[in-house]
């Protein structure tokens, strides 16, 4: 990977976890899944996914581990999958459908992995206590659902096209001559990036008289140089 991509991953995450900390004090209403969606649509699968991992485990730095580590791997690996195979003019609808849908089913897998891992439903069964436990979470569910959908219908395509304009000229971005200079750089620290160029007078304490030797050579040579590098003129002053 190189070493623009580690940074772009970087910010990705960057945002990912500034955008849920902003709103964090609102329940249920979030803009991860915005910021997810427009990733998906405009940059490469791979980055995205590196970005959902690295904002995942920031969150169990922040938070510590618990169940909802497992939700946000399915929940969020799921949305970046999807919204990244829509391709072409209506990819921001397909894309904005898809999200919303995968909100809705968020709160049946957080709700199935809890009753599962978490509950004791051997006295009531599964299925009563899942219906239960999420009859509990509905109020929840449904700010969460609404919350996108709106979120997700002002914002999705502005941004997909800001993103879009933005990642045209990251991937056009010429690297092979800063590449070769960094490496050249690295081999030849003194900044002779050449083997014909000549060495910088401060690193090479003898730069500067054999740069004295050939101006006073030159003078010699020239015939129409009056004056040598000394201020003397080229003939003898006659009597």
């Amino acid at each position: 990977m190189r070493t623009r991509d580690i940074c772009l991953v970087a910010i990705l995450s960057a945002t990912l976890t500034v955008g849920k900390m902003a709103l964090s004090f609102i329940a249920n209403v979030e803009v991860v899944t915005l910021l997810l969606t427009v990733y998906a649509l405009t940059l490469p699968r791979s980055r995205v996914l590196l970005a959902t991992f690295t904002f995942i485990a920031t969150e169990v730095f922040i938070w510590g581990a618990h169940i909802w580590i497992l939700m946000y791997v399915i929940h969020w690996t799921a949305l970046v999958l999807s919204v990244s195979l829509f391709k072409g003019k209506y990819a921001p609808i397909f894309a904005i459908i898809t999200a919303i849908t995968l909100t809705g089913l968020y709160g049946v897998q957080t709700t199935f992995l809890e009753v599962l891992f978490l509950m004791n439903f051997k006295k009531i069964g599964f299925i009563k206590c899942f219906m239960l436990r999420y009859g509990t979470g509905i109020p929840y569910f449904v700010t969460h659902i609404v919350s996108n959908a709106c979120i997700l219908s002002v914002l999705v395509y502005p941004m997909y096209r800001l993103m879009r304009s933005l990642f045209s000229r990251y991937s056009k971005a010429p690297l092979q001559n800063e590449i070769a200079k960094e490496v050249s750089v690295r081999q030849d620290p003194s900044g002779a990036l050449d083997k014909g160029a000549p060495k910088d007078p401060i690193g090479d304490p003898d730069a500067s008289d054999r740069q004295d030797g050939n101006l006073s050579s030159q003078g010699e040579n020239d015939p129409s140089a009056p004056l040598r590098s000394d201020g003397a003129s080229k003939d003898p002053p006659r009597a």
